[in-house]
């Protein structure tokens, strides 16, 4: 008959197969591994935000803070506008003109963005954006017709490529540049914008 002691002494020995961890790792030690461990991540994770911020700094994060900072401006926010404009975002830079156009009929001030000398409302500036897609219409009928009086000339393809971008239309655009390729394989524009579209796929 086993005595309890050398079954307990047994099962001991069975369940303490590694006594050297236990020793090494304690529960103490395992706590503020962990604790460091998450500090050390919190840090880069801090360090790589505040290296992004300084070094990529965006200019859609600057006009939005100039905008915050005077909020009844409406340079900032035609500056705002005109960013969201060019990023795509026709509804928010819509609103934003539409605010800043509120802002110059209450307070009757003159806006100071101007272009060559020239000052500009928001609301010519909206009707401006407004008949872009139209322009960019007659442009492509324009230098369509060009390409198939002289499909020999490469910079017709070439403007047909840059609209079809303008558009939103990448696959019809790189159809564009390949053509004008196949007319001129020396054109270095075409080459290059072609290239540029393909690694932004």
């Amino acid at each position: 008959m086993i005595s309890l002691s050398s079954a307990v002494q047994n099962a001991f020995t069975k369940v303490n197969l590694s006594p050297h961890f236990t020793r090494i790792f304690t529960a103490k030690r395992l706590f503020y591994l962990h604790r460091s461990t998450l500090w050390a991540v919190l840090v880069v994770f801090l360090g790589l935000n505040m290296y992004a911020t300084t070094v990529i700094p965006s200019r859609h994060s600057e006009l939005l803070f100039n905008m915050l900072a005077r909020p009844f401006s409406s340079d900032a926010r035609l500056a705002l506008a005109s960013s969201l404009h060019e990023q795509g975002l026709e509804q928010q830079a819509e609103r934003e003109l539409t605010i800043a156009q509120q802002y110059l009929v209450y307070t009757h001030e003159t806006p100071t963005n101007n272009v060559l000398g020239a000052r500009s409302s928001p609301a010519d500036l909206l009707t401006q954006w407004q008949k872009e897609p139209e322009k960019l219409k007659q442009q492509f009928f324009f230098w369509r017709q060009v390409s198939e009086n002289h499909p020999d000339y490469p910079d017709a393809y070439i403007h047909l490529g840059v609209l079809a971008y303008q558009t939103g239309d990448i696959k019809q655009a790189q159809a564009f540049f390949s053509q004008a390729l196949q007319q001129n394989p020396n054109a270095t524009l075409a080459k290059n914008l072609l290239a540029w579209l393909q690694k932004k796929e």
